[in-house]
């Protein structure tokens, strides 16, 4: 047996020696030079596909319960700063289980809450997303890496990035509305776009990755650096 293996083995190598010595130096390079015309063209589809680069639902579901930490921590420091922490224990009965069955507590409760809780709120949350109007970027964002652009992988402009910003909050912005105004069936129109907006974040599931607000304003989100790659105008060979 053994004898019949190095018998294979040396016809195989004797093949193989045969077979390189009669190679065409100069077909060798066309060849290669085919191959690489292939990538490249390859390269080229790739880095002109639209939905390609964009970033999809988990990275932003990352970056979006980041953000919720980050104005939970913020609205806690603004809080506590404001000394709401304080007027809460205030109006909180000493024994919180008879809450649950005295009506005039609840609503009492519910009116500071109302009427004092909620415009901090929406503050914070204004100001906390604002960055994404002036950076492109949430704090959850930049953690992550990513950053809002425009749908065409160009910078994200103002208006889109304002536009962006209404579209994201129009229930927040309807609320402050209403405690402005007063006007409470507003708040049923600030619920119908909550929900609107929620159910429109998992169309970045879709092919195109982009929310709805994303597509009503034209944006999309990508890596930080590789927008950055695209607003430079690296070709082909700087990005491969």
């Amino acid at each position: 047996m053994d004898n019949n293996n190095d018998s294979e083995k040396s016809e195989f190598a004797s093949e193989l020696e045969e077979q390189h010595s009669s190679l065409d130096a100069n077909q060798f390079a066309e060849k290669q030079d085919e191959y690489r015309q292939i990538l490249t063209a390859t390269n080229q589809e790739v880095f002109n596909d639209p939905y390609v680069w964009r970033i999809g639902f988990g990275r932003r579901l990352g970056a979006y319960f980041l953000d919720n930490l980050f104005v939970v921590f913020f609205l806690l420091i603004a809080a506590v700063a404001t000394g709401l922490v304080e007027e809460m224990f205030a109006v909180l009965p000493a024994d919180i289980s008879q809450m649950a069955t005295d009506m005039k507590q609840i609503n009492q409760f519910s009116d500071w809450v109302w009427h004092r809780f909620t415009p901090l709120s929406i503050a914070v949350t204004f100001i906390y997303y604002s960055m994404e109007v002036i950076f492109a970027q949430s704090l959850g964002k930049i953690v992550l890496g990513i950053i809002i652009g425009a749908a065409d992988k160009k910078p994200a402009t103002l208006p889109q990035l304002l536009v962006r910003f209404a579209t994201k909050q129009s229930s927040t912005i309807m609320t402050l509305v209403v405690l402005i105004t007063s006007v409470q069936f507003i708040n049923n129109i600030a619920s119908f776009f909550n929900i609107v907006i929620f159910i429109g974040c998992f169309f970045v599931l879709g092919e195109s990755k982009t929310a709805l607000h994303d597509k009503i304003a034209g944006t999309a989100v990508y890596f930080k650096d590789e927008l950055a790659q695209f607003a430079d105008g690296v070709n082909l060979d700087g990005k491969y």
